[in-house]
């Protein structure tokens, strides 16, 4: 993509052709043509995620096959449909994201499949604008370490990136671990839509030593830092869909992490390999 196509809002259309319908006793068997183009130029968009998505009696939507577009933005498949499940289509692409509907009911990447009849659907996604490299590196060169402890306890995170830390941060950070003051602005992965009012300054701490840890396990990262989850908000096994954690709940993953460091400070290569929140009953949201 050139920097002049970095401003244009290109939208995707994602048009699903329901063909005949083949009825398998308590299913049904349904070819599925899927076609995913430019919604301006109408050509087709090769290597396109589409996810079929199932839900039985209102539960959460379940993903349950990936498949991609081909060099044309064709992708053709079969259905077989269940008595009692919904079923609906997503299309994702690098560099682009889902655009609201303006009734605010449902993104447009995303449509139910109306099993027994034969229908169109036109889904859009709007392109996300290139990172300025420029920026990134400056970024990750000018901002320290201390800069970035300054900017979560007097709540002025405005990173767009997460610069560049490493293993000798560590001990920086465990420091800050303990501080249960709560963060407003926080870092968060760039497409999350799970943004919950706060978050304290010592998650986010932890949640940053993970994105190192995480980091170094997965030499293909490369020297950018990336979100280790979608925000440093801790989860139990029921989730925290509200998005707040107790002070308790904070301390536990200190004590988790402490721990974790106390051992392994001295072998970076095991460090990696051991999550600190095994056993723990908590996880990164």
């Amino acid at each position: 993509m050139t920097s002049g196509a970095n401003h244009i809002n290109i939208r995707l259309g994602l048009i699903i052709l329901m063909l005949t319908l083949v009825g398998c006793g308590g299913s049904v068997s349904t070819p599925i043509e899927i076609h995913v183009a430019d919604h301006e130029s109408e050509s087709g968009l090769d290597s396109t995620m589409v996810l079929l998505l199932r839900s039985h009696a209102s539960s959460n939507w379940q993903p349950f096959d990936t498949l991609w577009t081909d060099e044309n933005g064709v992708l053709e498949t079969k259905l077989k449909a269940e008595e009692g499940w919904t079923y609906k289509v997503q299309a994702h692409r690098h560099h682009y994201e889902p655009i609201t509907d303006p009734s605010g009911g449902s993104y447009l990447n995303e449509a139910v499949i109306s099993v027994g009849d034969s229908n169109w659907v036109t889904l859009e996604l709007l392109a996300i604008a290139a990172p300025d490299p420029d920026r990134f590196t400056r970024i990750q060169k000018e901002v320290t370490i201390k800069d970035m402890i300054a900017a979560m306890r007097s709540d002025t995170w405005q990173f767009n990136y997460l610069p560049r830390l490493s293993w000798e941060d560590v001990p920086a950070l465990m420091a800050t671990a303990p501080d249960t003051s709560f963060l407003h602005s926080y870092p968060h992965h760039p497409r999350t839509t799970y943004l919950p009012d706060s978050t304290r300054v010592g998650l986010t701490a932890l949640w940053l030593i993970e994105a190192i840890r995480k980091q170094h396990g997965d030499p293909e990262r490369g020297s950018g830092l990336l979100p280790p989850s979608r925000v440093p908000i801790l989860g139990t096994r029921h989730g925290n869909p509200k998005g707040f954690n107790s002070v308790e709940q904070q301390t536990k993953a200190v004590e988790a992490y402490q721990t974790w460091w106390e051992t392994y400070q001295e072998n970076h290569d095991q460090a990696a390999r051991t999550n600190p929140l095994v056993g723990k009953g908590l996880s990164w949201m």
